[in-house]
């Protein structure tokens, strides 16, 4: 009999294992503050909407996919981008820290998150 509760103890906990800072992103807004180390002033922002989906805004178009936590590690797979107009030159920069199914460190601190890719870094400001 406790060898059968142990098991079941164990699997519960296996299975509803979730990142620790799951709950930091689900169902926030983001607001880009900084590109690499320049104060912006823009409207351009991540939304994650769920445990596993995202949308980022830009100036003119958005941009939706999935994304993962695992350690420091943000993971971040864009499916799909609007093409409605050109984008201004922030959102650019933003695009091209934000590429296609890229990884990127972060660290949140109180309501900002921080952001360190391969090309550039961001920090972003809890809506």
């Amino acid at each position: 009999m406790y060898k059968i509760l142990f098991a079941l103890t164990l699997l519960v906990g296996i299975f509803s294992c979730k990142h620790a800072d799951q709950d930091k992103f689900t169902n926030t807004h983001w607001v880009v503050t900084t590109i690499n180390d320049s104060t912006v002033s823009t409207n351009v922002g991540l939304y994650f909407e769920s445990t596993s989906k995202m949308s980022f805004s830009q100036s003119a178009n958005s941009c939706g996919g999935n994304y993962s936590l695992s350690g420091d590690q943000l993971y971040i797979e864009l499916e799909f981008c609007t093409e409605m107009c050109c984008d201004d030159e922030l959102s650019g920069k933003v695009d091209d820290i934000l590429s296609p199914n890229t990884s990127l460190q972060y660290k949140i601190k109180e309501k900002e998150l921080l952001l360190q890719g391969s090309t550039g870094k961001l920090v972003l400001e809890l809506q």
